[in-house]
């Protein structure tokens, strides 16, 4: 099985703000780390290589 080329979240993805906390600022592609990602007024870190950024909130 090949692994997907594109790691980045999806707006579903049960991964956006479960981090919590991040030693780093930015995430593979430069974006801030700790955006508020599922739009409930606050701020995590997503668990993977890239940050989710809604364009809902």
């Amino acid at each position: 099985m090949n692994a997907p080329a594109d790691l980045h979240l999806t707006g579903t993805s049960p991964a956006i703000d479960r981090a919590g906390t991040s030693l780093s600022a930015v995430d593979l592609a430069g974006s801030p780390v700790s955006q508020d990602g599922d739009c409930n007024g606050t701020a995590a870190a997503d668990s993977g290589a890239y940050e989710f950024d809604s364009p809902s909130c």
